[in-house]
């Protein structure tokens, strides 16, 4: 016991070198005496430690340890670095630091054990029960049960299905957009709405189809009769004539140029110019009747509605009811002024109305020409139908015209105490430029009994009408008719020159405009 104890001792002895203390003198095996343990020890283990927290006993590697101060300091600022596919945020980096792990990885993350990054296909093991393929390509090995209700999801051994609206069973109700059926072909369905279907439709009606069929599909890809036909039609410019060229085939026909008339060739219908293959009758004229206008009769002139050929008998001008005005110089349409180029309404004269062609038009014009040398610019057909004369005040005088008889409301005394006794030409109130057949109320006041009126067509020698004097000292009167040539002139002559002769034109009547039928 004493010799373990001695070792223990000893052993404690030469450990306390260890804290820097000499050899106290004591021989192998001696056992110290109280004396000499407390004398050694209470002169060599004065060892001051601080005693402030974390301090730390350190050896200076000779032998002796000592306590130095602990470590102490501040932390101002934490912060994350990114390393291996993670990142990070720190709130109150400065104060209470709270940080938040995140990646930068987009996509499936997988870890190698030393990081995180994006997994690829070769990540994953090869799919094998109830599939084939791999993860990209897998495809389902086992049969599904079919859903029968809309409320009813696809069930599969072992898997798991989207929930029922998302797969299509066979009684499902169900919306499909934007879907092309190849194989088989889709049916008729009895009812519903159908968008996005291709192929051919059979057993269609107006009754269970709607909306806008494309032309493609067999509609018109419109919702009007009017843009349907438009969209359907071949014509494509403002005149053009469709007609069908061959069984089945609808053509067309482009339109002709001005003056030109709707003929046929070889069975299909074409544009001609007048006089190749159709027959004009010359001066053809019908209707275009003149009268004074009903509410401004001093100033508008009233057109009925005709047919005629132009003045070259090249052209068949047919016009309907129209109105022109002498206010001013001509202007396009019904209603508008009628002057012909460089014309206004003038006292005591003639104007000439014809009906013309213009732009391709019908129109109407007055002109003081016979020859409608002042047809306004661009007209290509005219022909004359009916004249008109003014007052002292250039207003319109009254006339009412029966086919080719006009008549004046008031008659022109163009006549008075007439005594010439040989040839006189006289102008009357006829239109100048044509030859027309003047009616007269004629009158001789014979200065004896058997004294003679003569009235000659235009300047013949010929007289046409004879009034004998009967009664000396009244007038004696008849009703004639006298030709006049284009200068709207007849001659007279009485027996005596003590006779007197008068004239009133009652009218006249103009074989260049429409008879009446």
């Amino acid at each position: 016991m004493l010799k373990r104890l001695s070792l223990f001792i000893a052993a404690a002895l030469l450990s306390c070198a260890a804290f820097g203390q000499s050899a106290p003198g004591f021989t192998f095996g001696q056992v110290p005496t109280p004396g000499q343990w407390n004398s050694y020890f209470s002169g060599k283990m004065d060892f001051s430690m601080p005693q402030a927290a974390g301090n730390v006993l350190t050896s200076n590697g000779s032998g002796w340890f000592s306590a130095p101060p602990a470590n102490n300091g501040t932390v101002t600022s934490v912060s994350v670095n990114p390393a291996n596919g993670f990142s990070g945020m720190v709130a109150n980096p400065t104060t209470t630091p709270s940080i938040t792990l995140g990646t930068s990885v987009t996509g499936i993350l997988f870890g190698s054990g030393l990081g995180i990054s994006a997994a690829v296909p070769a990540n994953f093991p090869t799919l094998n029960q109830n599939t084939t393929g791999n993860a990209a390509t897998a495809t389902l090995a086992t049969t599904a049960t079919n859903a029968t209700t809309a409320t009813t999801a696809l069930a599969v051994t072992g898997e798991t299905f989207p929930a029922s609206g998302q797969i299509v069973g066979t009684t499902d109700t169900q919306t499909l957009s934007n879907k092309t059926f190849v194989a088989p072909a889709l049916g008729t369905p009895v009812s519903g709405v159908a968008t996005n279907l291709t192929g051919t439709a059979s057993g269609l009606t107006a009754g269970n189809v709607s909306g806008v069929v494309a032309i493609n599909n067999g509609g018109t890809g419109q919702s009007s009769a009017s843009a349907a036909f438009n969209a359907l039609s071949p014509m494509t410019t403002t005149g053009d004539i469709a007609y069908e060229s061959a069984a089945g085939t609808a053509s067309r026909l482009p339109i002709g140029s001005t003056s030109q008339v709707l003929t046929v060739v070889s069975g299909k219908p074409a544009w001609a110019t007048s006089g190749t293959g159709l027959t004009m009758v010359n001066g053809y004229i019908n209707g275009f009747t003149l009268s004074n206008d009903g509410t401004t009769p001093n100033s508008v002139i009233d057109v009925a509605a005709g047919q005629a050929a132009d003045s070259a008998n090249a052209v068949m001008m047919t016009g309907t009811a129209f109105t022109k005005s002498t206010a001013g110089a001509w202007a396009a349409g019904s209603g508008g002024s009628g002057m012909g180029t460089g014309l206004t309404v003038a006292a005591s004269t003639w104007y000439h109305v014809f009906a013309i062609i213009k732009g391709g038009a019908f129109d109407v014009y007055f002109d003081t020409s016979p020859t409608a040398a002042n047809a306004p610019a661009g007209t290509t057909a005219f022909r004359y139908i009916g004249s008109f004369k003014t007052n002292a005040s250039s207003q319109i005088l009254g006339f009412t015209q029966y086919g080719q008889t006009f008549l004046w409301t008031v008659s022109a005394n163009d006549l008075s105490s007439g005594n010439a006794v040989s040839e006189t030409a006289i102008t009357i109130s006829t239109p100048p430029g044509f030859v027309t057949t003047a009616i007269f109320e004629a009158a001789l006041n014979p200065s004896a009994v058997g004294d003679l009126f003569r009235l000659f067509p235009g300047t013949s020698t010929q007289h046409i009408a004879l009034i004998g004097g009967l009664v000396t000292g009244t007038s004696n009167r008849a009703y004639v008719q006298v030709p006049t040539n284009s200068s709207a002139q007849v001659s007279y002559l009485v027996t005596s020159s003590s006779d007197s002769a008068t004239l009133a034109t009652v009218g006249y009547i103009n074989p260049h405009v429409a008879p009446v039928w």
